[in-house]
């Protein structure tokens, strides 16, 4: 039965059909509960009468909220509920809009009454802003401690990963000092380098991971061949597939154009990335398969998926979820049985999604997985190559065959002098060290006609690379505007390549040094034919 319930504007004195003996309760409870009440008109929805606290939690004259639609103060922006015939009372959660046009989270029942002999509503509030708070910090807090608790795994994984091939490398290098027989020193420097690959991959990893989460990851589109990013991926891995003796095979697309316009290195660290999951998951002699598919042409971008398949462990829908997440793996023992920091999924997302694709994972446990992602990249030419099924092995020696030149070699750090001296020996190439830019500006100044080529050091006492370079290129003479200078460098971020480049260095070469790519630099710019430098364009 309705309430029929008197409630005069400039009072609260009531009157009840029902319970006439008692006038002065409802009076009690309309000033005195600790939820706001409003009555409002059921067809027009005016506030029709506010109690004191509300007038409260309000914070302006009560005459403001008078005659106000219902919907402009409890349920801003949202649908505020119709109670229908039978239905007779709402509870919900609202928005409650104050006097200074700030909102606060309310919970708010609704019911219908009879009031001065008409329809209407009558709604009590209390503000919960503070309970929705508490509610919010709880869950911040969970899911700080949730990324705490996987930055700690992700720190003894790591702190595993990079003692791992340290103990190796110390302890292969204590066994090579040791030992008499060439073929066992050849055997412990084999592990020494195999070793020395997987710490350098690791710090590239946090590297990568650490510039992402600043916003400092960038790529640097260039021209590059299809064919020869996919080699360059799939070498990092041989290896790996050799030693576990697995069945390889790689399919790309005719119509995949043969150069094309991108980041060819982020591209193949990427692919690489996903190839080296697929050989550590994939048991002896399982197969990996790497397609890559042409699929559409738009704006003159070429859409290309590339997948690798493998029959290894496969993963389970529920540990699918986590595997692009940072400072994640699938399973927490995944590590200890198989290796990984737990970055390399993450970077190869943010690499992919930066190059206008996506990446997808489809597996089931036990049997095996792909991989698959799509890139946006622009063609830089008509003519596609020829599909075809590839391999690939390492490019021969040259030996003496830069002995016609002598090149300035500006390095602090004793050891490294020797690295690069071990590594040019098999060349011919003479070489002039000096222990700082200072010295390497005195000898060339001294005598410019006698270098063809500088290797320079970024960092170094005195007078670093980069200040070097632009003394040498302001000397005034021929030659020191021509010499080719090359930072050869640990600082690799791309910021570093562009300070060398606009110090007028001419190109840039990583350490640890790849033999490969020094004698690249070499090639590109000394003219074994004439015996003079090529003054070629920067690279």
């Amino acid at each position: 039965m309705e309430m029929e319930t008197q409630l005069p504007e400039n009072g609260c004195e009531a009157k009840n059909t029902e319970n006439a003996n008692a006038p002065g309760q409802f009076e009690t409870i309309w000033n005195n509960v600790e939820s706001g009440i409003a009555v409002i008109d059921s067809e027009t929805r005016e506030i029709l009468n506010v109690n004191p606290v509300a007038v409260h939690m309000y914070g302006g004259p009560k005459e403001d909220m008078l005659g106000k639609i219902c919907q402009k103060v409890f349920c801003p922006a949202q649908k505020c509920p119709i109670l229908d015939l039978e239905q007779t009372v709402d509870r919900s959660e609202r928005k409650f809009v104050k006097a200074d046009g700030s909102a606060v989270q309310i919970i708010k029942s609704v019911a219908k009454i009879q009031y001065g002999g008409r329809a209407a509503l009558i709604e009590s509030f209390a503000d919960i802003s503070h309970i929705k708070e508490a509610d919010e910090q709880k869950h911040m807090l969970e899911l700080a401690e949730q990324a705490n608790r996987s930055k700690s795994e992700f720190l003894a994984n790591m702190s595993h990963e990079m003692r791992t091939p340290m103990n190796a490398i110390i302890g292969m290098a204590n066994l090579g000092m040791a030992a008499d027989d060439t073929e066992r020193m050849r055997y412990y420097f084999a592990k020494i380098n195999e070793a020395s690959k997987h710490l350098l991959g690791v710090i590239d990893d946090v590297l990568d991971m650490s510039k992402i989460e600043s916003g400092k990851f960038e790529l640097s589109p260039a021209e590059f061949e299809f064919e020869k990013m996919l080699l360059r991926a799939l070498e990092i891995n041989r290896a790996q597939i050799d030693e576990k003796k697995q069945i390889f095979s790689m399919h790309f697309d005719g119509s995949i154009p043969r150069k094309l316009w991108g980041d060819e290195q982020r591209l193949s660290q990427a692919i690489a990335n996903l190839l080296g999951n697929a050989v550590k998951f994939t048991p002896m002699e399982g197969s990996i398969t790497l397609n890559a598919k042409y699929l559409v042409e738009k704006n003159d971008f070429c859409s290309i998926q590339i997948s690798i398949a493998d029959t290894g462990v496969g993963i389970g829908r529920e540990q699918q979820s986590k595997l692009f997440q940072p400072f994640q793996q699938a399973e927490n023992g995944i590590s200890r049985r198989f290796g990984g920091t737990g970055l390399g999924l993450a970077i190869s997302k943010n690499i992919i999604e930066m190059m206008g694709g996506r990446i997808w994972v489809e597996s089931e446990l036990g049997k095996g997985a792909t991989f698959a992602f799509t890139v946006q990249l622009k063609s830089s030419e008509e003519f596609p190559t020829c599909g075809k099924r590839q391999t690939f092995g390492a490019q021969p020696k040259k030996t003496g065959q830069f002995a016609k030149f002598r090149i300035l070699l500006a390095e602090d750090v004793e050891i490294n002098k020797e690295i690069v001296f071990a590594l040019l020996e098999p060349t011919g190439i003479k070489i002039d060290c000096a222990e700082n830019g200072r010295k390497a500006l005195d000898m060339f100044a001294a005598d410019p006609d006698i270098y063809d080529l500088i290797f320079m050091d970024m960092q170094m006492p005195e007078m670093d690379g980069l200040e070097a370079t632009r003394a040498i290129r302001k000397l005034g003479m021929p030659k020191a505007e021509t010499i080719p200078i090359i930072a050869m460098s640990a600082n690799v971020f791309k910021e570093d390549v562009e300070n060398c480049l606009a110090a007028g260095m001419n190109g840039h070469v990583g350490k640890p040094l790849d033999f490969h790519e020094v004698m690249d630099k070499l090639d590109a710019y000394l003219s074994e034919e004439n015996g003079k430098t090529q003054n070629l364009p920067k690279s």
